[in-house]
């Protein structure tokens, strides 16, 4: 199936805009430029209208949230019942219909990485779905392990010191963490030994088969992830990094990549 946009006010990733045509060939690109005089099945006048990239949501709970209801059962972002749920999937908690979907794809979001929450020090396995409702939800799965999901600083400190009373502090969290990491060392030097799938994904996580992605907001959360992450040596990328700007030269010195949440001026106005 080749279909020719014509016309079109056209925004490329790698090139400057201009006004012109796109040919698709079973759904993927094969030509930019302007007045393609090329065979297609089907032909869109485009003149007026605007086209895009589709954007790729870095880190998201879209699916796992439940939009537009105040359900309680609903609401699979977090597994509350331990600090360390390392072996939990968000796949396993994705509801493929959510309206959450709708939104994201009105938005030009196409691609998704659904995480669990940042309720936990340890909070799971996260996966990556093609964002279009009209395909069995199977077959939308793009990788069904993207990486793993941890936390630092506020989220686990607020919720384990009233939910399981496993943490009370900053040094809590990372003592968690520390804790749980040597003992997938432990359990992987084992001779004898029951299949453990928390260890096992901590394996993962320590042989670079997944990356981290990090929620930590302040720099003090970020370096102590970074020192974690130096000491058992797993691939680390940061989430939201709301304070970053104040070691922009460790994190540059270092490559950490990281994805920067919406920061507002405190002068900003709702309307």
């Amino acid at each position: 199936m080749r279909i020719l946009i014509k016309g079109a006010r056209v925004t490329p990733v790698t090139t400057a805009e201009f006004t012109g045509d796109i040919l698709l060939e079973e759904g993927k690109i094969k030509a930019l430029g302007q007045n393609l005089n090329l065979d297609a099945d089907t032909v869109i006048e485009a003149e007026g209208f605007f086209v895009y990239p589709g954007i790729i949501e870095e880190h998201c709970h879209i699916g796992v949230h439940g939009e537009k209801t105040n359900q309680k059962t609903d609401d699979d972002v977090n597994e509350w019942a331990d600090p360390a749920t390392a072996e939990v999937h968000a796949l396993d908690g994705i509801k493929p219909f959510d309206y959450g979907f709708k939104y994201a794809i009105a938005a030009g979001v196409t691609t998704l990485n659904i995480f669990p929450g940042s309720a936990n020090p340890f909070g799971g396995i996260g996966t990556t779905l093609k964002n279009d409702m009209k395909v069995h939800f199977e077959d939308r799965i793009l990788l069904k392990e993207s990486g793993f999901k941890m936390a630092m600083g506020e989220n686990p400190k607020k919720v384990h010191s009233s939910v399981s009373k496993t943490i009370m502090t900053r040094m809590g969290t990372a003592s968690v963490i520390r804790k749980n990491f040597q003992d997938a060392i432990n359990y992987k030097n084992k001779k004898d030994k029951e299949f453990n799938p928390k260890f096992e994904t901590l394996l993962k996580v320590l042989d670079k088969e997944l990356t981290v992605h990090c929620h930590a907001h302040k720099a003090e959360d970020i370096m102590t992830i970074i020192r974690i992450s130096e000491e058992f040596g797993f691939k680390l990328s940061l989430e939201h990094a709301t304070e970053s700007h104040l070691i922009a030269d460790i994190l540059a010195e270092k490559e950490i990549p990281l994805a920067v949440g919406l920061c507002l001026h405190p002068d900003t106005k709702w309307r």
